[in-house]
């Protein structure tokens, strides 16, 4: 984001992809910051300018949502705001949140401009490859461009091995899904790459030294989401259906998305 004469420059950057930025996510990255400023201000915050880098649109639909005519074929995907929209205050200002909030999210930002290791490279490698079944070094190496063989001497001397990135992979995402109320405990052993409940149990405890029920109780899962939990862990139910955005979806329906009463500002 940048600032200068009296505008005020959002654009995308989409990391570590060898393709474009898929049209629909900049569709939705754009529509989110608007509505959030609509939503924040009271008012109806009006875009200096829209640039997209795609072909021209036949619909009026980008026109109609951001209030202004929007740019086709441009070098860059950009939303530019008034800067004097920024300073508008927000009604519902929380001081007190908002120092929580920033607190978590300069520590995510220390953690982003650390230098990236080749363990932490495996680990995320490992984390996409996972619902594939048990990830292989081989493989793993030919996706971050080593021999199988260099990836193992560079793991070596950060001290660690494969094996154990392996399991710090699993733990890591089991601690996320384990989070998610709309993912079932099989649908989690799935995506962790175990082919039944019982060996993702066994590993489970392997790894915490408690059973699944009593891990969750300790360290995943906020008191007030715990009977949510605890009643899938002893009677899985079915998952919470939820609005998929990707592939062919119009932009009407991002915005229907981003305007959802539910969107939290």
């Amino acid at each position: 984001m940048n600032e200068a004469e009296g505008q005020c420059v959002v654009t995308t950057e989409w990391l570590h992809a060898s393709s474009a930025e898929p049209d629909v996510s900049v569709d939705l990255t754009f529509a989110t910051l608007v509505e959030l400023s609509r939503r924040g201000t009271g008012t109806n915050i009006v875009p200096w300018a829209v640039e997209f880098s795609r072909k021209r649109s036949a619909s009026d639909h980008y026109a109609r949502y951001f209030g202004v005519p929007v740019r086709f074929g441009c070098t860059r995907n950009a939303l530019i705001f008034h800067a004097a929209d920024f300073d508008q205050p927000f009604p519902g200002h929380n001081a007190a949140m908002i120092a929580l909030m920033s607190e978590a999210l300069n520590s995510e930002l220390q953690q982003l401009d650390r230098p990236v290791t080749v363990s932490q490279q495996v680990v995320s490698a490992l984390k996409s490859r996972l619902p594939s079944g048990r990830p292989e070094i081989g493989d793993v190496a030919r996706q971050l461009g080593f021999s199988e063989r260099t990836l193992q001497r560079r793991i070596t001397e950060e001290g660690t091995s494969f094996k154990e990135l392996l399991v710090e992979a699993r733990q890591e995402t089991c601690r996320r899904l384990l989070a998610d109320l709309a993912v079932q405990i099989d649908e989690i052993a799935y995506l962790l790459g175990y082919q039944d409940t019982r060996s993702f149990y066994r590993a489970f405890k392997d790894w915490e030294g408690v059973t699944l029920r009593l891990g969750v109780i300790s360290m995943f899962v906020p008191r007030r989401t715990l009977g949510m939990r605890e009643a899938l862990l002893t009677n899985p139910i079915g998952g919470v259906s939820a609005v998929q955005i990707g592939g062919k979806q119009n932009f009407d329906e991002v915005v229907a998305v981003v305007s959802a009463p539910s969107l939290v500002c």
